[in-house]
């Protein structure tokens, strides 16, 4: 061997070396804990996957540098990647002072909210830890929707044959929802890094609520498939079998523009969020998780069990409060501002509310942080501005979003390259 690639080989391990004790060094102390996480990230089984023929009909290249804006490489920058803790805070608390690490979590990629499953204490991951990009982290996948991986199920328990069979987890979960969104989630691109899903067309561009109009299209698009299947093979699509879509992505590949109409509009439906499915331990700490996000409606209603789960994260290091209490100080200014300009333009119309304008004719900052019926109840003089609309503000999702891109901004400036 050269000197060169020696040099090579001494830096490599050395820099591996660095990762797993940055990444695992809580657990350190626990050798058989260690162990365990470290055979979790490392399962080649789960990170095969089914390849996509079609990928070179949908791909673009997407900006360098991972789950983009927030990282601050020229990307999107109102994109989150969180995960809202179904448990009591009082639970949560006892979870992360006893585990201290979530076991492959499904982490949501979700614009401008940190709430699009549920209203929780959430989790906001730091995109430049190397857990999460698919582009450092193989095992993991990322679909543009919800994929119902592992509803509660740990993927080490499923059989090694079925792991090897189906590499795809989309194709290991027991429980698939209605058909159309079944074909949807069958149809997502699994994306290879946080770029390439902010690039494709079939990627974050499709954020966005899932609409009546919305399901009635995909159910149509289902229909399509059907008739198309039964044209094609004499026989109705089985949506558990990967071969539907392989025999559709190799039809549309090979010019079938019916094939290539339908697979491209199933993954063009908007969704709520993308899932990322991490594969192994993700550590509860600063290098991980950029903040730890409490409901108000916590704070106020169950002071004991939040100040537990205060307490349970600082241990652990990490950043916990309400949005109103993690937003950085050199930002609280611009907010205030911000709050007591919406007061007054809602004042003045409120003392004029038949001549107020339309909400879809207010200053955008307006339309950002209020909904249309808080608007007209306002103007009706049914919420008090001076008392509530701060209270509404600084609870909104947007506000919430707005404040885990302060945080993780300033984490990934923290942890590049570390």
């Amino acid at each position: 061997m050269s000197t060169g690639a020696i040099g090579a080989l001494t830096a490599y391990l050395e820099g591996l070396k660095r990762t797993v004790k940055r990444n695992l060094g809580d657990a350190r102390e626990n050798p058989t804990e260690f162990g365990r996480m470290a055979a979790a990230r490392m399962d080649e089984d789960m990170t095969k996957r089914l390849a996509d023929p079609t990928a070179a009909l949908d791909y673009t290249t997407g900006p360098a540098g991972g789950l983009a804006g927030i990282i601050r490489r020229g990307g999107r920058h109102d994109l989150n990647m969180v995960h809202n803790a179904s448990m009591t805070p009082e639970w949560l608390a006892r979870f992360i002072a006893e585990r201290g690490s979530l076991s492959s979590p499904s982490v949501a990629i979700a614009k401008d909210t940190i709430h699009p499953f549920e209203r929780s204490s959430t989790f906001v991951f730091n995109p430049a830890s190397p857990l999460f990009d698919p582009a450092q982290h193989r095992g993991n996948q990322l679909f543009n929707r919800d994929a119902y991986t592992f509803r509660k199920k740990d993927p080490k328990n499923i059989p090694p044959n079925v792991r090897r069979s189906f590499g795809d987890m989309r194709l290991t979960e027991g429980y698939y929802p209605d058909d159309a969104q079944a074909w949807a989630i069958r149809s997502s691109p699994q994306f290879r890094s946080f770029a390439e899903y902010e690039g494709s067309k079939s990627g974050a561009r499709n954020l966005g609520k899932f609409s009546a109009a919305d399901s009635d299209y995909a159910d149509m698009l289902n229909s399509n498939l059907v008739e198309w299947a039964q044209n094609k093979y004499s026989l109705s699509p089985n949506k558990r079998s990967p071969a539907v879509l392989k025999q559709l992505q190799d039809s549309a590949r090979a010019g079938d523009e019916n094939a290539r109409f339908i697979l491209e509009e199933f993954r063009k439906l908007p969704s709520d969020y993308a899932e990322l499915k991490v594969l192994g331990e993700v550590p509860i700490n600063p290098r991980n998780v950029s903040a730890l996000v409490l409901r108000d409606f916590d704070v106020l209603h169950s002071p004991e069990s939040a100040g537990n789960l205060r307490k349970a994260a600082e241990d652990r290091g990490v950043r916990v409060g309400t949005p109103k209490e993690l937003l950085p100080a050199e930002h609280r200014g611009l907010y205030d501002d911000t709050v007591g300009a919406i007061g007054r333009y809602l004042q003045k119309h409120q003392d004029n509310w038949k001549s107020a304008p339309s909400f879809t004719e207010t200053p955008a900052v307006v339309q950002r942080y209020l909904d249309e019926d808080l608007y007209i109840r306002t103007l009706n003089g049914w919420v008090d501005i001076e008392r509530h609309i701060p209270e509404y503000i600084y609870d909104s999702p947007q506000f919430g979003a707005e404040v885990a891109e302060f945080l993780t901004t300033k984490d990934a400036n923290k942890y590049r390259g570390k």
